[in-house]
């Protein structure tokens, strides 16, 4: 580990809901490490909310989608010039410990490209994709009780000895953005700034719901 606090990179390259689950990851390091150098590695479009995030020292963009998107001689040398960045800064980074919270080969590799020395990722069992456990030298299966894929990210920093989990959403806020906002519930007879709660209980995957007994406990 470095001198004034270990240097941890993060991998969660999206989707945008999948970023947000990850955010415990980032508040529990935080706590853990608070002389830690924090990284985020992270999908062009999905680095947006995570600007300013209060637990990060710095978002790196991994442009995996405009990678395969590259058409025609130009665009190719582009991408292939970015990827190159991307290795460079990665291994600057002289990270300690890497975290895979994506479980896809493209994640492992960008694990890999971190040279960190612990990297950490699922089992290939649990993996979403099972070879990307190829990349990792510490492998998790989370507990059974572990049954909200936030616990499940969470369940990656055993190999580290973190006890106390921060299941911590900070999300950016953008005023303009709030203010339309305001008028939008205003024109719905919703006052500003009057206390409003949107809940949205369904998910595709049964790991993104909680389950019901801790929801109505909730």
């Amino acid at each position: 580990m470095a001198a004034d606090g270990p240097r941890i990179a993060l991998v969660k390259l999206s989707a945008l809901g999948d970023v947000v689950h990850a955010l415990p990851l980032a508040a529990t390091l935080r706590a853990a490490y608070p002389a830690a150098r924090l990284t985020w590695i992270v999908e062009r479009r999905e680095a947006a909310i995570l600007r300013e995030h209060p637990a990060l020292d710095d978002v790196i963009v991994a442009d995996t989608r405009g990678w395969r998107r590259a058409r025609g001689v130009g665009a190719m040398t582009a991408a292939l010039r970015d990827v190159r960045a991307l290795r460079r800064r990665l291994a600057a980074g002289r990270f300690d410990v890497a975290i895979d919270a994506q479980g896809l080969i493209k994640s492992g590799v960008l694990v890999a490209a971190t040279r960190a020395r612990v990297r950490i990722g699922f089992a290939s069992r649990v993996a979403r994709e099972p070879l990307a456990a190829l990349f990792t030298n510490e492998r998790v299966a989370p507990p059974a009780d572990a049954a909200h894929v936030v616990d499940q990210y969470l369940a990656l920093l055993s190999v580290l000895g973190v006890g106390e989990m921060r299941r911590e959403f900070a999300l950016p806020s953008a005023p303009a953005a709030q203010a339309r906002i305001d008028e939008w519930l205003a024109a719905a007879g919703i006052k500003a700034k009057q206390r409003l709660v949107i809940l949205n209980p369904g998910a595709g995957r049964a790991d993104k719901r909680w389950p019901i007994a801790l929801e109505m406990l909730g």
